[in-house]
Parts: structure tokens; C-alpha cells; sequence
């Protein structure tokens, strides 16, 4: 997916899309795709980069892993 401003990002707030595994295909709405592969896939690779830091001695905190609070979502 191409860079776009948040507009563009919001209109595509959910549409569908189409994977295809194999023979297989499989359609779900752009949210679907966010809240079911992305972040659990962003949150995998932050815990094993945080776990490779942490072994290398680097002082992380759980805020490090936090970021910034969103109340109210």
C-alpha cells in the first residue's frame, strides 16, 4: 500500500480486501486486516526486538513498549 494523508487512509476505513493463500481465497474489511494481522504481527516484532535489546543489556522500561497512552479508544 502506497503512503498516503490521513484522509485517504480513513476513506479506506472499511472496504474489502482479497488475499490470496494458495488456492485460497479470502476476503475482509481493511479494520479486520489492522485489529486481526497487523497488530498482532507489529506486537510480535516489538517483543522480540525489545527481548534481543534487553539481552544486549540496553535499560528498557514498560513504558518503552507502551508509547503513549490513548485513553477513551
Amino acid at each position: 500500500m502506497a503512503c498516503g494523508t490521513q484522509l485517504s487512509i480513513e476513506a479506506r476505513s472499511g472496504q474489502n480486501v482479497l488475499f490470496l493463500f494458495g488456492n485460497n481465497e479470502v476476503t475482509i474489511t481493511t479494520d479486520n486486516v489492522l485489529a486481526t494481522f497487523s497488530k498482532p504481527t507489529v506486537r510480535s516484532h516489538v517483543t522480540t526486538a525489545s527481548a534481543m535489546l534487553a539481552q544486549l543489556g540496553v535499560p528498557l522500561e514498560k513504558l518503552d513498549y507502551l508509547g503513549n497512552m490513548q485513553a477513551g479508544h
